[in-house]
């Protein structure tokens, strides 16, 4: 049984070793002020800063001996999360504890499906389950434009970008997503409240 992942920001001083690294830069870059967040989004970057700013962050979380292509990618799941959070409030925390609000990449782009009545989620996840470790940067951004939400498992994309080459840790996150996703679509609608019996819906009782 996989232990329960413990939420940075929350986590007591003899928890936080326990910590996984894609969750120590989660948790980082989703403190980060505005002015920074726009820093490391792709649409207003200066010339050498991000990869800078980035460089630093991926540092402090733990990535110390990861190759340049890691390197390259877990840039751009920076890149990733900072613009679509950017602008935001208060933002949620990047635990697995119940009752938090962060969701599975799978489970939001079924969702997605579900509200619109449309396939892009469904295409999304599909180009997930075939995607390279030289392709994977670019289905992330399209999944998570699909989405456009701030509640996603910040921690899920950082530990794709950082593990994405490794068949076996890429099969296990494929499995993640697929599962969440098919469960979510079958998960049953809320049901309208009974009606008594002899009435009609358009009718009030008594």
């Amino acid at each position: 049984m996989t232990a329960e992942r413990t939420p940075v920001e929350t986590a007591p001083p003899e928890a936080r070793a326990a910590v996984t690294p894609d969750d120590r830069l989660a948790g980082l870059v989703l403190r980060l002020p505005p002015s920074e967040m726009a820093i490391l989004s792709r649409e207003t970057r200066a010339e050498g800063r991000v990869s800078h700013r980035a460089e630093g962050l991926i540092d402090e979380a733990g990535f110390t001996r990861v190759p340049s292509h890691v390197r390259g990618r877990l840039t751009e799941a920076l890149s990733i999360i900072s613009h679509q959070l950017r602008g935001t409030g208060p933002r949620p925390g990047v635990g697995a504890k119940s009752g938090d609000t962060r969701v599975n990449l799978g489970a939001a782009l079924a969702r997605r499906d579900k509200a619109e009545g449309g396939r892009s989620g469904a295409r999304s996840m599909d180009r997930l389950m075939r995607a390279e470790p030289d392709s994977l940067m670019t289905e992330l951004r399209r999944a998570v434009s699909v989405v456009n939400s701030v509640n996603l498992n910040w921690a899920d994309l950082i530990r794709a970008a950082a593990t994405w080459h490794r068949p076996d840790d890429r099969a296990k996150l494929q499995r993640q997503w697929a599962r969440a996703f098919h469960e979510e679509l079958r998960a049953t609608r809320p049901q309208p409240a009974s009606t008594p019996t002899g009435t009609s819906p358009d009718q009030e009782t008594p």
